[in-house]
């Protein structure tokens, strides 16, 4: 007999098709990141705010709460301490 696949791995599998297999056109991908980017430089809520604009604009959602967490305020600090 086959031994069923566990639960955690069947999870993980749908978290990553998900996030990183886009079946998305360049455009709504490229909104998703400028209004991520952008709903970043909000303190506190970018991450919030990237998703509520994405969804008004139609934008990927998951392009856009990358693109927020990448300049979000909070982690500016890690980032501008691990490049000097």
């Amino acid at each position: 007999m086959y031994a069923k696949e566990p639960v955690f791995k069947k999870i993980i599998n749908f978290i990553f098709a998900k996030l990183f297999k886009i079946n998305d056109s360049a455009g709504k991908i490229a909104l998703g990141v400028g209004l991520g980017v952008f709903a970043g430089l909000l303190p506190g809520t970018g991450p919030a705010a990237a998703l509520l604009l994405a969804l008004v604009f139609r934008a990927n959602r998951a392009a856009a709460l990358l693109g927020s967490l990448i300049t979000n305020t909070w982690l500016s600090v890690v980032t501008l301490g691990i490049g000097q």
